[in-house]
């Protein structure tokens, strides 16, 4: 009995051990090999380089639009509000000394002693004398004295000062009328082209002392 049980051991062990031995012989017959894993390796630290900077030239740019042409100056023009010439600075370039008429020493002496000749003018200018008895207190013989001495236009009378309008006064014979009558402003607006009641009445043929001589 006792060694019925120790053969079924050795067959029991026999069987293992061979059983153990078909099993690894299989097991590399059908074994399916591992497949290989991979592993990713980290990437070295690159270490950084100074990086050195570089001077940038700057390059002149050309334009391309050309520049505009400076603006001619305008040219000038005359203005309605330009101020109005000074009488006394019409006829300056034209005026010479008085010459006496004949015969009228006498009187320019007298004039003479109480004011100043004003500068005349040998002839009207080319646009023909003025109508001096535009003015009230002229008539036609005090123009013809006027012209005699070399006064012709509105301008003259308005630019004379205080002693010639003494020295024409005198030599007139008729002191202190040239202020009274206001030849010098009724002059000065003449001379600019401004009409006065009188002169309208004068241009009408109102006025009988400022009618030519027949």
């Amino acid at each position: 009995m006792f060694m019925l049980i120790i053969q079924s051991l050795l067959l029991i062990a026999l069987a293992y051990l061979i059983g153990c031995l078909l099993g690894c012989l299989a097991k590399k017959l059908f074994a399916v090999p591992d497949e290989p894993r991979y592993v990713t390796a980290l990437p070295e630290p690159v270490k950084a380089q100074p990086v050195k900077a570089q001077p940038v030239k700057a390059e002149p740019v050309k334009a391309e639009m050309a520049m505009p042409a400076p603006a001619a100056p305008l040219a000038a023009s005359p203005s309605a509000h330009a101020p109005e010439t000074r009488a006394e600075d019409i006829y300056a370039a034209n005026a010479v000394d008085m010459v006496i008429p004949a015969g009228k020493d006498e009187e320019a002496a007298r004039a003479d002693a109480v004011g100043s000749r004003p500068k005349v003018l040998a002839a009207p200018l080319a646009s023909g004398k003025d109508n001096l008895k535009r003015i009230r207190g002229i008539g036609p013989k005090n123009e013809s004295a006027l012209n005699d001495l070399g006064i012709f236009h509105f301008a003259q009378i308005a630019a004379l000062n205080a002693r010639e309008v003494l020295w024409v006064g005198s030599f007139l014979a008729f002191p202190g009328r040239i202020e009274r009558e206001k030849w010098l402003d009724q002059a000065k607006l003449l001379a600019a082209g401004t009409e006065t009641d009188f002169s309208k009445r004068v241009d009408k043929g109102e006025v009988e002392t400022s009618k030519p001589k027949k």
